[in-house]
């Protein structure tokens, strides 16, 4: 299997990583990064997609990287994820179908379905066991088996992936996967909280991440456009109220 590569874009910089994987192991073998002059990627859409393309291809070869197959990590509040079942099926265009019936009705999603593209995730195929009856309505002995699919299903503005497609495109890639920053936060705790209902929050230099978990199921995430700074900078400028003279002092302050 050839080398994957991890493509982050975030608000002023561009971070690739290469790995190696194996059946077993995930093994990072190369990384570089460089800035760039614009927010390429919004909530709607990716701006010049052409030339942070070519400027990827340019710094892959650069540091020697050789993998074709990328995974694109993008700073985004419009991408939306939650929990849903449907009845399984194994063609992927009829899970589709099912979903987006499942989101339109239930208003799963607060966007208009025709402007986003929807994809999932599958998690897991439950089977559950229900009463049959025979023309007559008098109930069978034996019950149906009927096989239901866990997913976890996204939705993603057109133009955003759209962007991502071209980014791809100008770089001689081929795109595996758009990744928010969201989700790779919820594997994460998946993996180290232990507690099966919890919520968790990440304020960081760019975003906040909420997320929700019933029954360790990731039932939604949201990334919200403001970060610690949203909260430092009017204390910067209270340090007469409060004393405040520096940005350690701030963030002292705060917690």
């Amino acid at each position: 299997m050839s080398n994957i590569l991890s493509i982050e874009i975030d608000a002023n910089v561009v971070k690739i990583s290469e790995l190696k994987v194996t059946k077993k192991t995930v093994k990072p073998v190369n990384f570089c990064s460089f800035p760039t002059s614009i927010k390429h990627v919004t909530d709607t859409e990716v701006y010049e997609a052409d030339s942070l393309g070519f400027a990827i291809s340019e710094n892959m070869k650069k540091a020697g990287m050789k993998g074709k197959n990328a995974i694109f990590i993008i700073n985004t509040s419009s991408i939306n994820g939650r929990f849903l079942t449907v009845p399984w099926s194994n063609k992927e265009s009829e899970v589709i179908k099912m979903l987006t019936s499942t989101a339109e009705r239930d208003n799963v999603f607060p966007v208009d379905l025709k402007t986003v593209i929807l994809t999932y995730t599958d998690l897991e195929i439950r089977k559950i066991e229900e009463d049959a009856y025979d023309k007559n309505g008098n109930p069978k002995p034996k019950k149906n088996v009927i096989k239901y699919l866990d997913t976890m299903t996204y939705v993603a503005p057109k133009g955003l992936v759209q962007g991502i497609q071209t980014i791809a495109k100008n770089a001689h890639l081929s795109a595996m996967a758009i990744e928010y920053k969201g989700n790779s936060l919820y594997q994460y705790m998946a993996r180290h909280v232990r507690k099966s209902d919890y919520m968790f929050v990440d304020i960081n230099n760019t975003n906040t991440i909420i997320g929700i978990v019933d029954d360790t199921i990731l039932q939604s995430i949201r990334v919200l456009d403001f970060n610690y700074n949203t909260f430092v900078e009017p204390l910067l400028g209270a340090t007469k109220l409060f004393g405040l003279e520096s940005f350690d002092d701030c963030m002292k302050f705060i917690n």
